[in-house]
């Protein structure tokens, strides 16, 4: 080994080693806030989700209201989506794979 190979390789072990301590001293840092803070806090935060339940996020679940217009546009995209799927297994090409069909939107 020339010593040119031996200085860049010494340089790239310096380079990642030094970024492997800084990751490692900010999360021991965030970890030491954390356990002076208190693990369980959890003012401000909003646990509602997309998966969560209505009754979980403290919604009157029969008083949901289910926009019709809205799901009859998803099932026409789904069904759309299933054409062009279709299509390009019974046929695939560069052209099926992109092929999209020309719908209107409703609302639009």
């Amino acid at each position: 080994m020339s010593i040119e190979s031996i200085i860049i390789t010494l340089s790239v072990m310096f380079f990642f080693g030094g970024i492997v301590l800084i990751l490692g001293l900010g999360v021991m840092n965030i970890e030491e806030e954390r356990s002076r803070n208190g693990a369980n806090q959890t003012e401000g935060w909003d646990s509602r989700s997309f998966f969560s339940s209505s009754a979980a996020m403290g919604l009157d679940p029969s008083g949901e209201v289910v926009d019709d217009s809205l799901v009859l546009e998803v099932e026409r995209f789904l069904r759309d989506e299933v054409a062009v799927a279709d299509r390009f297994v019974s046929e695939p090409s560069v052209e099926n794979l992109y092929w999209r069909v020309t719908s209107t939107v409703s609302g639009a």
